[in-house]
């Protein structure tokens, strides 16, 4: 507990000097008797650092962190290079929130101390909250340094490799990790995740089951096989994981969560949108929301529909807006929404909310992916189809003017890549352009942030022109306009396939493995995109099924 002894060692008596005897008390968990030792040597020596030491240590330990910090305060205005009470200081800052404070503090105790491991891994940990993860990568490597077998920073540091997308390098420290100490469930769990992001799903599994063997009631460890059981399309595991998370840990809102999936994959659809309640992004906001199931008859009632921050999901369940129309409700969408201005081209959508703490009296609030639980859908034969957006007719006469001049049709639109947290899903390009061989017309591509030298590489693959029109990939009325005169789209899911269906028009979906529900099964169609094609690639990611079907696919839509 501190840093040097106490009040000269043992007296003559050869019984223990105070300062022992109350770290003794302290170290006993004897929190009362260590204070009343700390308290009465403090009396006749006021600047006693360790005495001040440990009686923050025993406030500490009774969860009085505000004295505490008091305590450790005094102990670094006495001695301004004490590590061990920066370090702490730092600790106590963190629960309060000041990540910069405690920054600062913990920076304090590796300069007075360049040896002290469990400084730097709480500096790393601070860096991390501060969303700094190379500043938090070096912390824990110079933990690493001084302690390259000790499991806690070993776990820091693959921890934050895996943020930062070196997912191979934190695989091996992973595995390196669980070597050591087969028995740490957390690190199984950790390396499950590494695996996963990698395509490497059966691995994974592995690893799960592994934690379990060791902590076989976590609830996170229950839940991630859950995950991974979903991922392999075994619905009914995923579904069984998450209840047994559940019954080890009945709060465990990440777990009531994730049900919705394999529910809603499995066609269960009233008690997966009851379990899509618990999404962790509508918490800030659910105080306010309207929650219940919706009356028949909505007439007189005005209903806002908050953004939960996807303009994709926004997109999606923007469909169920018609039907709270036919029930007499007039509908407003939030501010927030990316998809406010397509929205607007809505019947029945009378205008913008401002966001705000609250509600106009007499008007509900309702988070988008909520309306299928409160307008009572209970299965696929319930769904309504995509929301029928109006195009511009002004815009679309000028982006058919600039279509035409880009090329001769048929015009294909296409899209490969999507940015998601986690990294990006990709089809290949080269196969994808392969696949698109002899179909005619001009490409259009509608790729974001495409590197120029794809365009030349969709040409070469293909055989045909290609159109860069990625320009207009973030003007959603613009694209609304553009897919009413596409003939074809190829695609990876994400806002353009909404807005292609949005107008009515059919698309080529190059559907990622793993599925999300609404691609559940193997079949070649959707409720969910009514009159698109689905190609499938296999778990791996193995693109080669996706784009062989691609290839045998008709040419144009319409």
């Amino acid at each position: 507990m501190s840093d040097k002894s106490a009040n000269g060692g043992a007296p003559a008596s050869g019984q223990p000097a105070p300062m022992e005897q109350a770290l003794a008390h302290l170290r006993a968990g004897r929190f009362d008797e260590s204070r009343e030792i700390c308290e009465t040597i403090l009396a006749s020596d006021p600047d006693n650092i360790d005495a001040l030491y440990a009686l923050g240590w025993v406030a500490f330990g009774r969860k009085d962190l505000k004295t505490a910090l008091g305590c450790f305060q005094q102990v670094v205005k006495l001695n301004p290079r004490h590590a061990r009470a920066h370090n702490n200081i730092g600790t106590v800052l963190m629960n309060f929130g000041d990540a910069a404070g405690a920054g600062r503090h913990l920076e304090a105790a590796v300069a007075a101390d360049p040896n002290f491991t469990e400084a730097y891994n709480n500096l790393g940990a601070v860096r991390l909250a501060q969303n700094e993860p190379n500043a938090a990568r070096t912390a824990f490597e110079k933990a690493a340094a001084l302690a390259p077998n000790d499991p806690g920073t070993l776990n820091n540091l693959a921890a934050v490799k895996l943020r930062l997308g070196n997912v191979d390098e934190a695989i091996a420290d992973f595995q390196k990790l669980v070597s050591l100490k087969p028995d740490f469930a957390d690190a199984h769990n950790n390396l499950a995740n590494a695996l996963r992001r990698k395509g490497r799903i059966v691995e994974a599994l592995a690893a799960i089951e592994r934690g379990l063997e060791v902590s076989p009631k976590a609830p996170e460890l229950l839940a991630n096989m859950g995950v991974m059981q979903y991922e392999t399309g075994d619905y009914v595991a995923a579904l069984a994981d998450y209840d047994r998370a559940l019954e080890a840990a009945p709060s465990h809102r990440r777990a009531a969560f994730l049900r919705a999936f394999p529910l809603l994959a499995l066609g269960r659809m009233g008690e997966g949108w009851a379990a899509y309640l618990n999404r962790p992004n509508v918490i800030k906001i659910e105080g306010r929301l309207h929650r219940t199931p919706f009356a028949a008859d909505l007439g007189g009632t005005v209903i806002v529909l908050r953004s939960e921050g996807g303009a994709n999901d926004d997109l999606e369940f923007l469909r169920f807006v018609p039907e709270l129309v036919r029930r007499g409700a007039e509908v407003r969408i939030g501010a927030a929404s990316a998809a406010a201005a397509v929205a607007l081209t809505l019947d029945g959508v009378t205008g913008i909310a401002p966001e705000g703490p609250g509600g106009a009296p007499g008007v509900l609030e309702v988070a988008l992916g909520d309306l299928p639980y409160l307008l009572g859908i209970e299965t696929t034969a319930d769904l309504p189809p995509p929301a029928p957006f109006r195009p511009d007719e002004s815009r679309t006469d000028a982006i058919a003017a600039r279509l035409n001049a880009s090329g001769r049709g048929p015009f294909t639109g296409v899209t490969w890549q999507r940015l998601a947290r986690g990294g990006a899903t990709a089809v290949p390009l080269d196969g994808l352009a392969q696949a698109l061989k002899g179909g005619g017309g001009t490409l259009i591509m509608l790729q974001r942030g495409a590197p120029s030298d794809m365009l030349g590489r969709l040409e070469t693959g293909s055989g045909l022109p290609v159109a860069d029109l990625s320009d207009m990939v973030d003007d959603m009325t613009g694209l609304l306009s553009l897919f009413t005169l596409l003939n074809r789209y190829v695609c990876i899911p994400g806002i353009g396939l909404s807005l292609r269906q949005a107008v009515g028009k059919p698309a080529d979906i190059m559907v990622p493995a793993p599925v999300d529900y609404r691609f559940a099964g193997t079949g070649e169609s959707s409720p969910w995109f009514p009159g698109c094609r689905l190609h499938r690639a296999a778990l791996g990611p193995d693109w080669g099924p996706a784009l062989g079907s691609l290839a045998a696919a008709p040419a144009a839509d319409g």
